[in-house]
């Protein structure tokens, strides 16, 4: 092996470990993310191509679409972040468990799933029912998780104020640009 080719492949290796490493528990979800968006991405072009609608600008739509996908990820991670140190960095002793990257990862993972039963339903591939049902189940289950985290992190910032500990004005409930719980006001 040349020392050029040599040298790329130690310095992808040392990337991919730094990003591994960087991403911790989040790590294995993300790779799964990356597959599952490649798998429905490839379903939904041989879907097209079935059905006699493959558009370049439909599938242009379709990556970027999935860019932003994990881009979301990234928001749930970045949020973790803040959260974390945010409050470490302001003395504020913030007990809460946070994962919202590893929340927002698995729901995309499942949106993709259940994207790439469909297109492969429609491309004539047989779909035990189980699989459909176990899929849209883990949906609802993670959905309610979420819930049920809300509502602990809110139970913990009462505990707080009642014990008059200032929190950071980014731990208030608030709505953000007229969009609450994914859907616009």
């Amino acid at each position: 092996m040349n020392k050029q080719a040599f040298f790329l492949e130690g310095t992808f290796s040392l990337a991919l470990s730094g990003l591994l490493s960087y991403l911790g528990v989040v790590a294995v979800p993300f790779l799964v993310l990356v597959g599952v968006l490649a798998a429905d991405y490839i379903t939904g072009m041989v879907k097209a191509a079935k059905l006699g609608e493959l558009s370049s600008s439909i599938g242009r739509k379709g990556l970027i679409r999935k860019a932003c996908s994990l881009l979301l990820m990234v928001v749930g991670m970045v949020v973790d972040f803040v959260l974390t140190n945010g409050a470490a960095s302001l003395c504020i002793d913030y007990n809460i468990p946070l994962c919202f990257g590893l929340m927002v990862c698995l729901w995309l993972i499942i949106n993709e799933l259940i994207s790439i039963i469909e297109n492969l339903s429609i491309v004539g591939v047989p779909m035990p029912a189980f699989l459909i049902k176990t899929v849209k189940q883990l949906k609802l289950t993670l959905e309610k998780s979420k819930t049920a985290s809300e509502a602990a992190n809110e139970e913990k910032i009462t505990e707080l104020e009642a014990e008059g500990e200032a929190l950071p004005p980014y731990t208030q409930s608030q709505e953000f640009g007229g969009i609450e719980n994914g859907t616009e006001n």
